[in-house]
């Protein structure tokens, strides 16, 4: 844990928070990105793919 919970802690979490930067990517986000092929295509429809 980076940051112990109380009641005073919530500036202590807030600047781990914002150090905090995501690299790379998950299994769900893959499979959230396939998961739009499940779905036919629609005219007008915004699909970003990689």
């Amino acid at each position: 844990m980076e940051v112990p919970f109380s009641n005073t802690s919530i500036p202590g979490m807030r600047s781990v928070l914002n150090a905090v930067r995501c690299v790379g990517t998950t299994p769900i986000a893959r499979s959230l990105e396939k998961a739009a092929g499940d779905f036919p295509d629609e005219k007008g429809a915004q699909h970003h793919h990689p």
